[in-house]
C-alpha cells in the first residue's frame, strides 16, 4: 500500500514553493521599479501620508511662483511711488523758484509750462499706471488676495488709491453721473451703451475717441440770459426704482404762471414702463402736499395756498401735467359780514319773489340790478346734460300754469350753508327759464386785485337750475362770478376784485324747463365765501414744482436713450418755456472720473509767496500720503518675502518626509523580499525530501 501523508507533504510542499515564487516576482518588481505600494491594498496608511505630502508639496510650490508674481506687483507700484514723488520734487521746486520777484513774465510763463506738464504726467501715472493690464491703486487696500498654499490661508495685499486731488484736482474715484459743463476723463474702458450716452452730450466726440485717457466737455447747462427751462439728463438703470428727474433744474422767467402749466411727455423713445410722478413733501413750511390731485404749496410765511392740480398723472408713459390755478390765492379775512352763515342769515338780504334778469329788483329800498338776457344765454353747461339752445335761454318771461304759484325759501340749512330754492311748480311754455329767491349781502369794502371765493352746489329738482351769483360796486357796475345751467355742479369758484370800491354778493337761484314737461324746479347752496389776497406762480414756485418730480420704470429692458421735453406756460401760452433732457438707461459705474478743471493751470506764479506756500504745501500733504502709501507697499513686499522662505522651508520639510516615507517602504519590501527567498528554499528543500521519499517507496515494491 502506498503511503499517502508522503504523497501529501510533496503536494503542500510544492504548492509553497509556487506561492513564494510569486510573491518574490512581485517584490522583485516593487524594488525595481520603486513602486513599494503599486498594490492598491498594500501599506495603505503609509500610502495616505504619501499623497498628502506630495499635495502639500505642490501647493507650496505654487504659492512661492504666486508670491513672487505679487511681488513684482509691490515692486512695480513701489517704482510708481518713487517716480511720483520725483515729480512731486521738481514741481515744489518750481513753485520755490515761482516766488522770485525779479523773475520775468517769460521766467513765470516757463515755470508755469513746466509745473502744468509735470502735473498732468503725475495725475497720468497715479491714475493709469498698470501691472498685467490691471489698475495698480484699487479703490481700498488690501482689496487683492492670494492663496498661500496652506489649507484656508490666504494674504491680502493691494495698494489703494491716493488721494492727490490736493495738487490735481479730480474725483477720486469716479463718478457715475455727469453733470453739464464739465470736464471728464475716461477712466476705464467703456461700453458702446456709454459711449452714446457721451456723445449724446457733447459735440465732435466719437466712439473711436473714447478711449482710456481721453478727455471732453460735456454741453453746458447753465441757466440762460433770458428766460428759459434747463434740464440735466438723467442716467436710470433698470431696478433703480422711484428716483429723482433733476432736482437742479432751473426756470428762469419775470413772467407769472397763473392759469398755465408745467408739462412733461415723452417725444421719444417713451415707454408704458415708464412713470414720471409728482411726489409731494413732509407738509412742512417750503414743500408741497397733494390731496386728491390737488397741489397745495405751504408758503414759509402766507401758509398752506392750492396752487394747482394734477391733470395728467405720467403713468404707463403718459404725460405728465400740472395745471396752475389762475385764481391762487392767499388766504385771509374777509371784510364781507358771516361769510359762512355761522350766525344765520344775519348780514344778508332776501328777496322771496320772481327775478326777471334784465331789469333789477329791490331790497330794504336798495335798486339791485341783474345781468341781463344776453349774459344769461352765455353760460356754463352741466357736463352731460347737453347744450341746450342758447336762444331759448333768453327766455325767462314765462307765466306760471293757472292755479300755479312758486315756494320760493332762503334759509341756512343743517349743514350751516345758505340754501336758496324755487319750489317745484309749472310753466304754461315749454323750454322756460323762472328766476327767484335771491340773496343780498350788506356792503363791504374789497381792494383791487383781491379774489373773492366761494363754495356752492346747484342741483336740479323738477328740471335743470339756471343760477348765477356776481358782485355791484357802488355804480351798479356787475362782475359775474357764476352763471351756469345744468343737473348737478358745484365747486369753488373765484371773481377777481376789478377795482377798490364798496361791493355786495349777489346770489340769485333758478330753473330751467330743459325737457319741455313745463315741470320746473331747482336749489343752490352758497357757504364759505371769503376774500383772499392773489398769490403769483413765479418761476421760482415753478422751479420746485419741476424738483419734485421722479421718474421710474418697471422695465427690465429700457430703451437706451429717451428724448423727453419739458414745457411751462403761462396763461392763454403766451409766453411758452421749453427744453428737453434725455433719459439713458446706462450708468457709469465708476468708469469715468473728473478730468482736472482746476490744475496747476492756476500758475504757481500768480499770487507770490502767498501762493507758492499754498502750493508747497499742498505737495508737502500728497507727498505724506505717499509716503504712507510706499510704507504699506514695502512692508508687504517684506511680508511676501517672508511668507516665500516658509514656504520653502515647509516645501522641503514635505518633501524630505515624502523620501522618509519610501525609503522605509523599500526597507520593508527588501525585507520582504528576503523573507520569502528564505522561506522558497526551505520549501524546496521539503520537496526535494519529499520526492525522495516517494522514489524510495516506489524501489521496495
Amino acid at each position: 500500500m502506498a503511503n499517502i501523508g508522503i504523497s501529501r507533504s510533496s503536494f503542500y510542499a510544492d504548492l509553497a514553493v509556487s506561492d513564494f515564487s510569486k510573491s518574490i516576482n512581485k517584490s522583485t518588481q516593487k524594488l525595481a521599479s520603486a513602486q513599494t505600494n503599486s498594490t492598491n491594498g498594500n501599506q495603505s496608511s503609509r500610502v495616505a501620508m504619501t499623497d498628502t505630502f506630495r499635495i502639500d508639496v505642490a501647493g507650496k510650490s505654487a504659492a512661492i511662483k504666486s508670491m513672487a508674481v505679487s511681488q513684482s506687483y509691490l515692486a512695480t507700484t513701489i517704482s510708481v511711488l518713487d517716480n511720483a514723488s520725483a515729480m512731486l520734487a521738481r514741481m515744489y521746486e518750481l513753485a520755490v523758484l515761482a516766488a522770485n520777484s525779479s523773475n520775468t513774465p517769460t521766467d513765470n510763463v516757463a515755470i508755469d509750462m513746466e509745473t502744468e506738464r509735470l502735473s498732468d504726467r503725475f495725475h497720468a501715472i497715479m491714475s493709469s499706471s498698470q501691472f498685467k493690464g490691471k489698475t495698480i491703486f484699487q479703490d481700498s487696500p488690501n482689496s487683492l488676495t492670494m492663496a498661500a498654499g496652506g489649507r484656508g490661508a490666504q494674504i491680502e495685499f493691494g495698494a489703494g488709491s491716493i488721494d492727490y486731488d490736493a495738487v490735481y484736482d479730480y474725483t477720486n474715484p469716479g463718478v457715475q453721473t455727469t453733470q453739464p459743463g464739465v470736464k471728464y476723463e475716461v477712466k476705464k474702458h467703456l461700453t458702446n451703451d456709454e459711449k452714446d450716452a457721451i456723445i449724446a452730450q457733447t459735440t465732435g466726440v466719437t466712439r473711436d475717441d473714447l478711449v482710456v485717457g481721453f478727455q471732453f466737455t460735456t454741453l453746458g447747462g447753465q441757466a440762460p440770459a433770458g428766460p428759459g427751462v434747463v434740464t440735466s439728463d438723467l442716467y436710470y438703470l433698470d431696478g433703480d426704482g422711484t428716483v429723482d428727474f433733476d432736482p437742479k433744474s432751473t426756470v428762469t422767467s419775470d413772467e407769472k404762471f397763473n392759469g398755465g402749466y408745467l408739462e412733461l411727455k415723452f417725444i421719444s423713445n417713451g415707454e408704458v414702463s415708464d412713470d414720471l410722478t409728482f411726489i409731494a413733501g413732509d407738509g412742512s413750511a417750503g414743500t408741497f402736499t397733494v390731496n386728491a390731485g390737488v397741489i397745495t404749496y405751504v408758503d414759509p410765511i402766507h401758509g398752506a395756498i392750492q396752487i394747482g392740480e394734477i391733470q395728467n398723472d405720467g403713468q404707463d408713459g403718459s404725460d405728465l401735467k400740472i395745471k396752475f390755478y389762475e385764481d391762487a390765492s392767499i388766504p385771509g379775512t374777509s371784510n364781507l359780514l358771516n361769510g359762512d352763515f355761522s350766525n344765520g342769515l344775519n348780514n344778508w338780504s332776501t328777496y322771496l319773489n320772481r327775478v326777471n334778469f334784465g331789469s333789477s329788483f329791490n331790497v330794504n329800498g336798495v335798486a339791485i340790478p341783474t345781468i341781463t338776457d344776453l349774459q344769461m344765454a352765455t353760460v356754463t353747461y352741466d357736463e352731460g346734460s347737453g347744450n341746450p339752445d342758447p336762444s331759448v335761454l333768453r327766455n325767462d318771461n314765462v307765466n306760471l300754469q293757472a292755479g300755479q304759484s312758486m315756494t320760493p325759501s332762503v334759509t341756512v340749512n343743517g349743514a350751516g350753508r345758505l340754501e336758496l330754492g324755487t319750489g317745484n311748480f309749472d310753466i304754461d311754455t315749454g323750454y322756460g327759464i323762472v328766476h327767484g329767491p335771491a340773496t343780498v349781502s350788506d356792503a363791504f369794502a374789497a381792494t383791487k386785485g383781491d379774489i373773492l371765493k366761494l363754495d356752492y352746489q346747484a342741483v336740479a329738482g323738477g328740471d335743470d337750475f339756471h343760477v348765477a351769483g356776481y358782485l355791484i360796486d357802488s355804480n351798479n357796475q356787475i362782475t359775474l362770478a357764476i352763471n351756469e345751467t345744468g343737473k348737478n355742479r358745484g365747486g369753488t369758484i373765484s371773481v377777481e376784485v376789478p377795482t377798490s370800491d364798496n361791493y355786495r354778493f349777489v346770489f340769485v337761484t333758478g330753473t330751467f324747463d330743459r325737457s319741455g314737461g313745463r315741470r320746473v324746479g331747482a336749489s343752490m347752496t352758497i357757504d364759505n365765501i371769503r376774500a383772499e389776497n392773489p398769490y403769483d406762480i413765479t418761476s421760482d414756485l415753478a422751479q420746485k414744482v419741476l424738483r419734485s418730480i421722479k421718474y421710474a420704470s418697471s422695465s427690465n429692458d429700457q430703451a437706451t436713450v429717451k428724448d423727453l421735453q419739458i414745457k411751462l406756460n403761462n396763461k392763454d401760452d403766451v409766453v411758452s418755456l421749453t427744453d428737453t433732457s434725455k433719459i439713458f438707461n446706462s450708468e457709469f459705474n465708476g468708469k469715468i472720473m473728473l478730468a482736472p478743471s482746476k490744475d496747476l493751470e492756476n500758475a504757481v506764479s500768480l499770487g507770490g509767496s502767498q501762493r507758492t506756500n499754498l502750493v508747497t504745501y499742498n505737495i508737502e500733504v500728497t507727498q505724506e500720503r505717499i509716503n504712507k502709501a510706499r510704507v504699506y507697499a514695502a512692508s508687504k513686499y517684506a511680508a511676501i518675502e517672508n511668507a516665500i522662505m516658509t514656504a520653502t522651508d515647509l516645501r522641503s520639510q514635505f518633501m524630505q518626509a515624502t523620501g522618509t516615507l519610501s525609503d522605509i517602504n523599500f526597507s520593508l519590501e527588501a525585507a520582504h523580499l528576503a523573507k520569502k527567498q528564505m522561506m522558497e528554499d526551505a520549501a524546496a528543500a521539503i520537496l526535494a525530501q519529499a520526492n525522495q521519499s516517494q522514489e524510495s517507496l516506489l524501489m521496495l515494491v
